[in-house]
């Protein structure tokens, strides 16, 4: 989908603005369970994705503490912006509930 590929591509391009999106960790984190066909349709839920999770999350003020604290450290290469560590967390999230 557009919705995947572009938000990883613009992730890369605009690490403080943009969280990478994928299918298999994300969305089904969201309980989002298919993507709409329509270019208009994926770009609201992509606004939808980043306007009611990604931007609450990482304005989080304990998050953000937290988060500023990893980035400092350098000792998670995966880590390299707020956007980014919430990706990771959701991805990590997923790992341990499939692990109980």
């Amino acid at each position: 989908s557009k919705l995947v590929g572009h938000s990883k591509v613009m992730a890369h391009l605009l690490p403080h603005l943009i969280a990478p999106v994928d299918r298999e960790h994300f969305l089904r984190f969201l309980g989002i369970c298919s993507v709409p066909s329509s270019a208009e349709k994926q770009w609201a839920l992509f606004k939808k994705i980043h306007c009611d999770f990604c931007y609450p999350v990482a304005s989080d003020k304990n998050f953000l503490k937290e988060a500023k604290v990893w980035l400092n450290k350098k000792d998670y290469a995966w880590d390299t912006s707020i956007l980014k560590i919430v990706d990771n967390l959701v991805i990590g999230a997923l790992g341990s509930a499939q692990s109980d």
